[in-house]
């Protein structure tokens, strides 16, 4: 089927065009429309082409607006529908309810319905402007040049000034469009110009969005917001990628109430992350990365919130379900454990000479009974609990030390940590690393890299530094070594030595504010390493023994013999070079 030749060949055969787009239109639904209507009108002019409802002005005064068309007239053309994948969303409901000479859809969204004649569907095209525009030149050398600059809207508005979904084609679209007449210096320095009134507007957004510690970025607008501003729902949305960009915040959307109780919903992304789904299941449609929808009311907006929260964690891969399971518990533990440290604890001494606090017991059995009941195959390794030894017949075992660092929990130091880990065949797959006394997450899945989220700040993803000099090195606080001194002395790459608690160390390095941690004797044990070794090695760090040997989990002896070293990079090994 050549749909290029069957598209032609209606237009050949209707006197009358009707051409409509979507509501709340956008560059691309106007310089499609618009854009196509121009050219139509140039290449056939005994031909009468109209459009219908998709006026957007912007500041871009020299160009035309949609006109005036009857019943009649409609009833009597081939209806044409540009930038549109679903009919609920048309910009004038008579596109559908009255039947034409014909029907044409051109669209690049993902696909949802057909309309009932010829599709013209590209998904990989970047804007509607640009499959039209292609299409346009399959059949003729040159486009009039009103037709070029109004194509060249929608090519440059949806794009995102050429920078989303990047094809040759787009490049090569423009390179023609510009070469045809399209004035680039008239439509960026009218497209883009920034009034008062949005930029207070935009001041408003940033500094009211709200976040989720999975890094959904929102805002909620209601009508007294929307007016005091001077925007409807549909205008004030569009302000979306004002909230965008921000750290490793991946989704990020803007909830505006109509004066019906309705919201207009525009959501955005970064990346792997599919909103066309989060916008269909409430009725919408889209791209990958940018789509929109109505919901019923702002009371709603918690479930659009939710979806794109089950969006990002869905992308950390298989052990997506398990990273939100560990992260979940480590924030019921880490309130249990903040409870003690603020009213109170006992203290006892276990047969090792550790202490063990009823802050441990009471976040171990937070954390092993919710782990237990929702993973009850998952084998189980902690250190508030008598060893079973089944574990070592298991693939898959939680390791957890649910408050490590007790020496610095009861001297109130606020450098404890909470560790759980998944490990795997031996190694760990999924870490997640809480400091309670100060709110702060780490986590990492294999192959996903890893993150901190604190409450100050959105989820970041982490590296480990690059310096070989200046180096700050991290000892115990409550547990100090004389080799570590040893270690550093007179090495002039080492600015300091810092004293630090827990599993707080190994973040540290991760998170690319310390390069070096040594921790000598046969003292730790598989709890006090695997989450870290996880957060440190998917940051593009070095987690091994002081042997130089890598470190597996899952072992019959728990103990970590020869202790472990923590690296930023191989050249920081002092053991090496001493």
């Amino acid at each position: 089927m050549d749909k290029i030749k069957d598209f032609f060949d209606l237009v050949e055969r209707n006197q009358k065009i009707t051409i409509f787009g979507h509501l709340y239109p956008d560059g691309d639904c106007y310089g499609s429309t618009e854009g196509l209507k121009a050219a139509l009108s140039y290449f056939y002019p005994k031909k009468e082409v109209y459009v219908i409802g998709t006026d957007y002005r912007n500041g871009l005064n020299r160009f035309p607006l949609a006109d005036t068309v009857s019943d009649e007239t409609i009833a009597d053309s081939l209806i044409i529908v540009c930038d549109l994948a679903n009919k609920a969303r048309v910009g004038d409901p008579r596109a559908f309810s009255i039947k034409g000479k014909g029907m044409v859809k051109f669209d690049h969204h993902i696909f949802v319905e057909e309309f009932g004649g010829l599709e013209y569907v590209d998904e990989e095209a970047s804007s509607s402007c640009d499959l039209i525009a292609n299409l346009l030149y399959s059949k003729f050398d040159r486009l009039p040049e009103l037709a070029a600059n109004l194509f060249f809207i929608g090519l440059v508005t949806d794009s995102g000034r050429f920078q989303f979904s990047l094809k040759p084609q787009t490049l090569e679209i423009g390179a023609r469009l510009l070469r045809d007449g399209a004035d680039s210096e008239y439509i960026y320095n009218n497209l883009y110009v920034v009034g008062e009134k949005s930029l207070k507007f935009e001041g408003y957004l940033i500094s009211n969005y709200k976040k989720t510690f999975w890094g959904t970025a929102y805002g909620l607008l209601d009508k007294e917001t929307l007016k005091k501003y001077g925007y409807t729902a549909p205008s004030g949305a569009r302000f979306v990628n004002s909230i965008g960009h921000i750290n490793s915040s991946r989704i990020y959307c803007l909830i505006a109430e109509k004066e019906d109780g309705t919201c207009a919903v525009e959501l955005r992304s970064i990346g792997n992350i599919n909103v066309q789904e989060i916008a269909k299941s409430f009725g919408g449609g889209g791209h990958f990365n940018a789509s929109g929808c109505i919901i019923d009311s702002l009371e709603k907006a918690d479930e659009v919130v939710l979806k794109c929260d089950e969006a990002l964690i869905a992308s950390f891969g298989e052990y997506a379900e398990l990273l939100k399971a560990m992260v979940d518990v480590a924030q019921r533990a880490s309130k249990e454990i903040m409870k003690y440290y603020k009213e109170g604890f006992d203290v006892e001494i276990k047969s090792d000479n550790s202490p063990v606090t009823t802050a441990d017991k009471a976040a171990n059995e937070i954390i092993v009974n919710t782990l237990r009941a929702k993973f009850p195959n998952i084998g189980m390794l902690t250190e508030e609990a008598i060893d079973n030894k089944e574990r070592l017949n298991k693939e898959d075992i939680f390791v957890i030390d649910p408050l490590d660092g007790t020496a610095d929990f009861v001297q109130k130091d606020d450098m404890f940590a909470i560790n759980i880990a998944l490990v795997h065949d031996h190694h760990p797959v999924v870490g997640v690393v809480c400091i309670p006394a100060s709110g702060t997450y780490y986590f990492a899945v294999k192959g996903h890299g890893s993150y901190v989220v604190t409450d100050e700040s959105m989820i970041k993803r982490i590296r480990v530094s690059n310096k070989t000099q200046d180096i700050t090195v991290l000892s115990s606080l409550c547990h100090p070594n004389s080799r570590i001194k040893d270690v550093c002395e007179n090495n002039s790459a080492i600015k300091e030595l810092k004293l630090v608690g827990s599993s707080l160390k190994a973040c540290l390095v991760a998170e690319g504010k310390a390069e070096v941690n040594y921790t000598f004797g046969a003292n730790t044990k598989e709890w006090d390493t695997c989450a870290p070794q996880i957060i440190v090695e998917e940051a593009g760090g070095i987690y091994r023994d002081t042997k130089g040997e890598s470190i597996y989990y899952n072992r019959e002896d728990v103990y970590n013999r020869s202790g472990f070293v923590v690296l930023n990079k191989e050249e920081n090994d002092f053991l090496k070079t001493k």
